[in-house]
């Protein structure tokens, strides 16, 4: 409101920038968008920015270097062939690379075949899959076989967090009047409605959204951090902290499947 109000009589020799990031043909189906086309050009202009190949190479490059690491060329031509152009989505796949393979200071192609093209990224998703179901003894086996496989506890908690945050995201973009189509794209850019489970999906995402008011979410977090400080503090194996927790959130959304048995 405040910026319509304001390009109703803007001030001269005053310039706004907004950033939007995205691909463009995703940016331009938000309503944020359309906001800014129903302006006249006089008064608003639209400019898309693509980087080309050199300049997304050293922007990853930089995001390795924030987090003290470094990518060998090898690699960085795997990563981006694996996830494809889009700075959002290649954002998180550094973050991930770097919590996975936190004690490496050089990422190699052999790591990038591991974390982005193997099978933990696959029982990362079946997690998620448990979650939004309330699966209990899903969410338990998928931890074990992650676990197993080496995968870092940094890792399972960084996709718990992931899960839990759009939750509360897409609460938060309703809440402000978004649609639950918009906002879903805003929340899963990389789920297409053409794919053959999207529609599950988004039924179960926004069964949650609906159903969990923002102080069930903030206990969430909070006990999502009570895991990280068990793991890292005490003396428990890894596996039980996380199996609490899944029988917490199982209680939560009523997916505590019978025969389930809870580790103290």
């Amino acid at each position: 409101k405040l910026i319509k109000n304001y390009l109703t009589s803007p001030t001269p020799a005053t310039v706004i920038v907004i950033i939007m990031f995205g691909e463009g043909k995703t940016i331009r189906k938000t309503a944020f968008w359309r906001f800014f086309k129903s302006f006249p050009p006089s008064k608003v202009k639209l400019i898309e920015l693509k980087a080309s190949l050199g300049e997304k190479k050293q922007w990853v490059r930089k995001k390795f270097a924030s987090q003290g690491q470094m990518i060998e060329e090898a690699a960085l031509e795997r990563l981006l062939e694996l996830i494809g152009p889009d700075l959002a989505l290649l954002n998180q796949e550094v973050k991930k690379i770097s919590l996975f393979a936190a004690d490496k200071k050089r990422i190699s192609l052999e790591e990038i075949n591991q974390i982005s093209g193997w099978v933990a990224e696959v029982d990362a998703w079946a997690l998620e899959e448990c979650l939004e179901k309330g699966q209990v003894a899903n969410c338990i086996s998928v931890c074990h076989r992650l676990l197993a496989q080496g995968v870092k506890e940094e890792y399972i908690l960084h996709q718990m967090v992931r899960f839990f945050r759009d939750i509360f995201l897409a609460k938060q973009l309703r809440h402000e009047g978004g649609g639950k189509k918009e906002v879903f794209r805003q929340v899963k850019p990389y789920l297409k409605e053409n794919f053959s489970f999207y529609q599950p999906k988004f039924e179960r995402f926004f069964s949650l959204v609906d159903r969990l008011p923002p102080s069930e979410i903030d206990l969430v977090f909070q006990k999502i951090r009570e895991v990280d400080l068990a793991i890292k503090t005490t003396d428990l194996p890894s596996v039980v902290v996380f199996e609490n927790f899944f029988f917490y959130w199982g209680k939560i959304v009523g997916g505590v499947e019978k025969g389930s048995k809870r580790k103290e």
